[in-house]
């Protein structure tokens, strides 16, 4: 924190610090270090009842992210991941390795995954910024969340882009199973239910999109057997197999 301070104010853009997670830890050991100053809590209940400091450590926690954000506009806090724990047993899954606080105040969430087949990373949203547009057809002003669940890849770029436009139709990819569940472990049940029925949606809309392509190329079909092409210049025009083309047919 001392680094930070020593920092000029409104000299940088963006800090990146990697990772929080030992300073996450930090917040909660100076908190149970000045429980006494910052509350009322006596060391008898800190010793006997540790969840009694828990307001205090939110508190500070929101401190400290204040202060990031006093030196620059945008702050960029990354933290690893650990296993999940139900009870005393330990499940397949993971989490991030961050506290409910952080979860909580950041606006936005990205689980980074490695990309086997691109430089830059897979990114799944787990919170989404929203902005504020103003709908025509409605008279008023509407919150639209900006960036897809999935990011391939996950670039500034692409959120750039999703940012200036975020009405257009976010295709760039969907999530597969593996990555669901990822996303069921770590969002809402409202969220989950709102993602499933997004991703219907869009799966009835991909559909509806491949009926429609194959009308289209039936109906080419049809027009180019009528003026007399053979079926190997039509599959060739259609950029097909003749097998395909028969099919269609």
């Amino acid at each position: 924190m001392k680094k930070l301070d020593a920092l000029p104010d409104g000299k940088f853009e963006l800090i990146i610090f990697d990772s929080f997670t030992q300073l996450e830890a930090g917040i909660a050991d100076f908190t149970e270090a000045h429980i006494t100053e910052m509350s009322n809590i006596t060391p008898g209940q800190v010793k006997s009842m540790s969840q009694l400091t828990w307001p205090a450590k939110r508190i500070m926690y929101g401190r400290v992210l204040d202060a990031f954000l006093e030196k620059a506009p945008t702050v960029i806090l990354t933290t690893h991941l650990k296993d999940k724990w139900i009870g005393n047993v330990r499940t397949d899954a993971q989490i991030p390795q961050c506290q409910k606080p952080l979860t909580e105040k950041a606006s936005l969430r990205v689980w980074l995954r490695h990309n086997p087949v691109g430089e830059a990373p897979i990114g799944l949203v787990l919170k989404r910024i929203s902005k504020s547009i103003w709908d025509e057809k409605q008279g008023k002003i509407i919150p639209v969340s900006v960036l897809p669940r999935k990011l391939d890849p996950c670039t500034w770029d692409v959120i750039n882009h999703y940012i200036d436009n975020p009405l257009e139709e976010k295709v760039i990819s969907t999530p597969n199973e593996f990555e669901l569940s990822i996303l069921d472990g770590i969002l809402t049940d409202d969220q989950r239910m709102m993602l499933r029925a997004a991703l219907e949606r869009e799966q009835q809309a991909e559909i509806i999109a491949i009926q429609e392509e194959e009308e289209t190329q039936r109906e080419v079909i049809d027009k180019m057997l009528e003026d007399g092409s053979t079926i190997k210049e039509v599959a060739k025009e259609l950029g097909v197999s003749v097998a395909q083309v028969r099919g269609m047919m």
